[in-house]
């Protein structure tokens, strides 16, 4: 008599590090039972892997940990009948991989209540200033830049869109919502594109590194009007630097520091591959340029790059050239749309494009872009507990160990500031920071300085004397 499965296999789906068992019930018999992976026989137990007869025909295939090798078709065999399911593990966040063990712990049994992806794209302008920076932003979005300035220090332009993760359109159809609010009913569907556009002038540099990350796609955009040439140190160091090439390399060098891409010892290293963050050069200012010298100058600029990089790790971060105009995006429409595929298909290269986030977590993060988008920039660590025991964190009454693990990785990611020796002070927006570092530091103080002994001694001393 042939068997019959009385419970069969069902499909799991689990994240890597967390165990997973599939288990069936057979009919009474005392034939034996054959385990497959793939089509491939399971034919002793492993590390990893055992198999067990338990009391009642019952037979089972434990997985401890699961690993994202362990994914694919499992399969049991009893009398020629069958019974089979998909094992499915889910890549823990590289952030999550960073963070200690307690913390990884902590993100692990968060996941067993559920997880959803997580689409992002965050996009850092940088490079010199009035070289249309923040032009190319309005550009990018399809807005008039008729009322654009010049940027004040750090900028964290609250000009946000969503991008369709299958088929990269860029949704731009809600000018003059508040960002935050698109944000805060987002899905699996869309990706959340956020712009962060630096300052180009000396004195704010020393603030960017607060906010570079790892995880982002950068826009370096040069004027290519102007003159390019190989950067000297001296003159960086002890004057201004203001060629193309010096601003090129600064940046580069800056951007170097945050690579991920490095060599694990288990492969020849190949110098050829790419680095991320991957770097994106717009080139802005061609309309300067009289029509008969711009593929001249096009091919200086690209000759500029091969002579100057070829030989340096950091041109492993380069990824496309786009030339084009702000003042007459007409004639350049067909490039900004490049520009923008380009954006979405580097950002999908980036280890945390599709994080698998516990859904609490989601629905947490949520929760902080609706106070953003009404004007709340901070929180106490109180408030923080009570809006995650909104979000069904549990037993924040006997602990807050989640709790403290999903406000580090927001900040690891650079959704939000947060201390561990400062709990009692969150802040939500970045931005809120920027404009505290706007107090301090600009390039515009002009006669208001007069007479303030206290802006005499921090110029003297880099100290704030109460």
């Amino acid at each position: 008599m042939k068997a019959l499965f009385k419970q069969p296999l069902t499909t799991e789906t689990v994240m890597e590090g967390l165990n997973v068992q599939f288990e069936c019930e057979t009919e009474e018999d005392s034939s034996s039972v054959q385990w497959f992976k793939d089509d491939t026989p399971i034919t002793f137990d492993t590390e990893n892997v055992k198999m067990e007869t338990l009391p009642g025909h019952i037979y089972k295939l434990s997985i401890s940990p699961a690993s994202l090798q362990d994914s694919g078709r499992y399969r049991i065999e009893k009398n020629m009948i069958r019974s089979e399911a998909i094992l499915d593990v889910k890549e823990m966040p590289e952030t999550i991989k960073q963070m200690s063990d307690h913390d990884r712990e902590e993100f692990l049994k968060a996941t067993q209540s559920g997880t959803s992806k997580r689409y992002n794209v965050r996009v850092m302008i940088v490079g010199k200033g009035q070289v249309g920076k923040t032009c190319l932003l309005r550009r990018l979005m399809k807005e008039q830049i008729d009322d654009v300035k010049s940027t004040d220090g750090l900028d964290i332009v609250r000009k946000k869109c969503q991008i369709n993760v299958d088929t990269g359109e860029w949704d731009l159809s809600t000018p003059g919502k508040d960002p935050y609010c698109i944000w805060s009913g987002q899905n699996e569907q869309f990706a959340d594109c956020g712009f962060w556009d630096f300052a180009g002038q000396k004195e704010f540099y020393a603030t960017h590194q607060t906010f570079l990350s790892s995880s982002a796609v950068y826009l370096l955009v040069v004027d290519i009007s102007e003159e390019f040439k190989e950067k000297t140190y001296n003159r960086m160091i002890e004057e201004s630097y203001d060629s193309i090439g010096e601003y090129i390399e600064f940046w580069l060098d800056n951007i170097h520091c945050y690579s991920t891409e490095v060599d694990d010892g288990s492969i020849q290293y190949n110098t050829n591959l790419d680095l991320n963050p991957p770097v994106i050069i717009v080139c802005t200012g061609i309309d300067k340029i009289q029509s008969a010298a711009i593929e001249e100058r096009k091919q200086n600029f690209h000759d500029y790059l091969g002579k100057t990089l070829s030989l340096s790790a950091k041109r492993r971060h380069l990824r496309e050239v786009h030339i084009l105009s702000n003042e007459i995006p007409s004639d350049y429409g067909e490039e900004f749309e490049r520009l923008r595929k380009d954006i979405f298909d580097k950002a999908r290269t980036l280890k945390n494009w599709g994080d698998n986030l516990p859904t609490r977590w989601l629905v947490l993060e949520k929760e902080i872009y609706t106070k953003i988008s009404v004007g709340i920039y901070t929180l106490s660590y109180n408030e923080a507990i009570k809006l995650a025991m909104d979000c069904s964190f549990p037993n924040l009454k006997q602990t807050t160990s989640e709790l403290d693990s999903f406000l580090k990785y927001e900040h690891d990611i650079g959704n939000i500031i947060f201390f561990e020796d400062v709990k009692d002070f969150i802040v939500l927006d970045p931005k809120w920071l920027v404009d505290v570092f706007k107090c301090f530091v600009s390039h515009q103080y002009k006669r208001e300085l007069i007479n303030m002994p206290e802006w005499s001694e921090l110029e003297k001393k880099w100290e704030i004397v109460r």
